[in-house]
């Protein structure tokens, strides 16, 4: 989806600077555009992401699971 969207904004826009954001699981997607994005060389100063999920949950240490039953 990423590499379909850039496509469609490069038609508008060819070059950076880029400005993205995107909500929930849009912005996993902006999250995306703006890794091919600059690894095109492209400038992306600011990725706005809105209610968006964490792809990969952090493990907890016993620390953590001890702070989260007080």
């Amino acid at each position: 989806a990423a590499t379909d969207y850039i496509a469609e904004m490069r038609q508008l826009q060819p070059q950076g600077p880029y400005l993205l954001g995107g909500f929930s699981g849009g912005g996993l997607i902006a999250w995306e555009i703006a890794r091919q994005l600059q690894a095109a060389g492209q400038d992306v100063p600011l990725v706005i992401l809105l209610d968006t999920p964490i792809p990969l949950r952090p493990a907890l240490s016993r620390l953590d699971k001890a702070l989260i039953k007080l």
